[in-house]
């Protein structure tokens, strides 16, 4: 994976799980279109590579190498962008970002409890049709990036993008709009009353008189389980939105990619579990470079309590050699990443940004304000086997104090 990992399934080709890289994905998803307003949420951010690196993909032209050149490019193109806003959260602006240089919203918001966590890009595009008119549409990328450097150009992240169109092109019901509703309203209440949101506004507007507005009663149609947006709404915690939509009894295998923990203890896995009832769970074990385990002693036992833990295939995070012919050191797993999957060929993807953690799993009044996308790729025809494989030896080494992602200092 040359950049981060997405969309759908992002992790590894040992699978056959669909990769991508990240800015390529959502360039191939604008497909050249007019960028009329646009959305970034993000935990860690990044002023400067933002600017440098990310906007560019929202404009079908070439810019500069150079970053004075580049960005009088960019200034000028942002003239044709409406309304273009960045949410993150106040306590998590990147220790070594370059400052901001260019127009657009910066909204840093902050919350009373847990932190600001989704990392969601909504682009409203519109191209004109062959009777003269306007086709809009509405991009909705979740994903585990943050828009940093890290985020986009080193860690293998995760992701899946999906786009709504008017009800001028399609009269087709989107399962996740009032999940999507739900979660602008939590993004708006993030920040501070004095804020404008006019791209908010924007993409707001369409999906209230431009979209289909009628809604499914059912959670799943033929066995195949709609596509949904987790976002810890109607205050309801990940395992019970879980077994809200019929997830749970299954017969599930169960896979979970989180970078981060609880320090002591794992009640959301004990929790996933116990409402899952999954046949066997395997938990990715993150490490430091130098092959220490990246959790405490203590969240170790309590997974082992639940879960299996394991590793991802050895060519998931290689980075191959430098120009010299030196190793490069393995990069970072920050995807998050819950795979339900099988033997009749059923295959569930969670991607986006909820961690293993509590404060991720909770609500969005008693936890972070997460967001993640559920898909099923059954159609996909996978292969049906594990993408983990189980410890062949434990550590015995751990990290003392585990820094888990809701504090402002992690990426």
């Amino acid at each position: 994976v040359g950049d981060s990992a997405a969309p759908g399934c992002p992790v590894s080709t040992h699978a056959n799980l669909p990769t991508a890289v990240l800015s390529q994905a959502l360039t191939d998803a604008i497909r050249g279109r007019r960028v009329r307003a646009g959305v970034f949420t993000t935990f860690s951010f990044d002023p400067g590579f933002y600017e440098l690196h990310v906007l560019p993909l929202l404009f079908d032209q070439s810019f500069s190498q150079a970053d004075k050149v580049r960005r009088i490019q960019l200034e000028d193109a942002l003239r044709n962008v409406e309304a273009l806003s960045v949410y993150y959260d106040r306590r998590a602006l990147a220790q070594d970002a370059e400052p901001a240089q260019l127009d657009y919203d910066r909204i840093d918001v902050s919350r009373s409890n847990g932190c600001f966590h989704p990392k969601v890009v909504l682009l409203l595009v519109e191209e004109s049709d062959e009777d003269g008119g306007v086709e809009t549409s509405l991009l909705v990328s979740i994903q585990s990036a943050n828009l940093t450097r890290a985020g986009w150009w080193e860690n293998v992240e995760c992701g899946h993008i999906e786009e709504i169109c008017s009800t001028e092109s399609s009269e087709n019901r989107i399962p996740f709009r009032r999940d999507l509703m739900a979660l602008l309203r939590q993004i708006e209440k993030s920040a501070v009353p004095e804020d404008a949101h006019p791209a908010l506004d924007q993409i707001r507007r369409f999906l209230r008189k431009e979209t289909e507005t009628d809604t499914f009663t059912n959670a799943s149609s033929k066995g195949r389980i709609r596509t949904r947006i987790f976002c810890g709404q109607d205050r309801q915690d990940f395992s019970e939105w879980l077994i809200d939509l019929g997830v749970a009894r299954r017969e599930w295998n169960l896979e979970i990619v989180s970078p981060y923990f609880d320090a002591a203890g794992a009640a959301p896995l004990q929790r996933l579990v116990e409402a899952i009832e999954p046949r066997e769970t395997r938990v990715y074990l993150p490490r430091e470079l130098d092959g220490k385990a990246a959790v405490t002693q203590e969240a170790f036992s309590a997974v082992e309590d639940w879960a299996h833990w394991a590793d991802p295939p050895t060519t998931l995070l290689a980075r191959g050699r430098d120009s010299g012919s030196e190793k490069l050191p393995p990069r970072r797993a920050h995807a998050k990443l819950y795979r339900f999957w099988n033997r009749d060929g059923r295959d569930l993807l969670i991607a986006g940004s909820v961690n293993l953690t509590s404060a991720a799993h909770g609500h969005w009044a008693t936890g972070n304000l997460e967001a993640a996308f559920l898909v099923d790729v059954s159609a996909q025809k996978l292969p049906r086997r594990w993408f983990l494989s189980k410890l062949d030896n434990e550590p015995t080494e751990f990290v003392e104090a585990h820094s888990a992602e809701s504090d402002a200092s992690a990426p």
